[in-house]
């Protein structure tokens, strides 16, 4: 993340710089001096949170998976979709109808099967003890 971002600022800039207008008169434009500390406030907030969000981002496909991500990505859609057809206009059709419960469904085989999965590879506790040497010895047995 970091480094995704560090190397966009050259590329910004120079952009910036060459196909912007930053002539005095269009700054004035832009930053009205009454509302020039909010709107230079709002853009540092935005960046900033633009900043903990792929952080967040990143922290949370280290701590889960990328399949989990992705999923949870898709799966955060179906409420904004399902309250697109009954407060706003969208027509109610058959094909967006199925398209959600395809994507509910697929949410549910997909906890399934991470339940599934995490019940075969619950570790155990040791019922003997075994010292090293013991191990050891067992191991050299067995090859």
């Amino acid at each position: 993340m970091y480094y995704n971002n560090l190397l966009s600022i050259p590329i910004l800039l120079i952009c910036s710089l060459f196909l912007e207008n930053w002539s005095s008169a269009n700054l004035a434009l832009n930053f009205p001096a009454p509302q020039r500390n909010s709107i230079i406030a709002a853009m540092v907030f935005s960046g900033l949170s633009s900043v903990f969000i792929s952080y967040t981002s990143a922290w949370c496909v280290r701590v889960t998976s990328s399949t989990t991500y992705s999923m949870v990505g898709a799966l955060n859609k179906l409420p904004i979709a399902i309250s697109g057809l009954v407060f706003f206009d969208a027509p109610v059709t058959f094909a967006s109808v199925s398209a959600i419960g395809v994507g509910f469904i697929s949410g549910i085989v997909y906890a399934l099967a991470k339940v599934w999965q995490g019940k075969g590879n619950k570790p155990t506790l040791p019922t003997s003890v075994t010292s090293a040497s013991s191990q050891s010895m067992k191991d050299s047995f067995k090859s």
